[in-house]
């Protein structure tokens, strides 16, 4: 969590220093997000290893309604295995969401999400379950160059459940413009 706030302020520092200088902010249009119109696809890949191995597939394909409304789709795959535990879970499903810009690098977002939870444990019991969530949030997009952009999401899931997930979820993904 700790790299999470230090890569967070490591960003906002970034845009800031680049608002307060005028020749580096980029000119023209050089990305559908400043015209409106296009698509872009993006979203998150992440791998962890030891006692817990995590990996997480979520592509994502969006439009640009406006310069600052954005639509989106994804789908999402995700293994678990805890070794402590002895379970392994897959997730599987998929995401819609909608970002409004309310600055240039910073969003409003909403988001609907389905999953599917296909449990194992090591004795071969094997139980499935259905994730739901409705996210509101928001986030920041710092640009990398050219048409991609690094995309961190905060996120709080407003459904309450038996199988809700825990609150809150950050995303740390890429966007490129086509």
């Amino acid at each position: 969590m700790k790299q999470i706030v230090v890569l967070l302020v490591w960003i906002i520092a970034g845009v800031s220093a680049m608002a307060q200088n005028p020749s580096a902010a980029p000119t023209g249009p050089s990305s559908p997000f400043q015209s409106g119109g296009g698509f872009s696809l993006g979203g998150n890949i992440g791998l962890q290893f030891g006692d817990i191995t995590a990996i997480d597939l979520s592509p994502t394909v969006a439009y640009n309604i406006t310069e600052r409304w954005q639509i989106g789709t994804g789908v999402t795959y995700q293994y678990i295995r805890d070794k402590q535990l002895a379970i392994s879970l897959n997730m599987y499903g998929g995401r819609l969401f909608t970002r409004y810009y309310i600055l240039e690098n910073i969003f409003a977002q909403s988001e609907y999400e389905l999953l599917g939870v296909s449990l194992k444990d090591d004795s071969g019991n094997h139980e499935n379950y259905t994730l739901e969530a409705l996210y509101l949030g928001g986030g920041i997009r710092q640009q990398l160059g050219g048409n991609s952009n690094l995309i961190i999401t905060g996120l709080w899931n407003v459904l309450d459940g038996r199988y809700a997930r825990e609150n809150p979820v950050i995303r740390v993904g890429f966007e490129f413009g086509l």
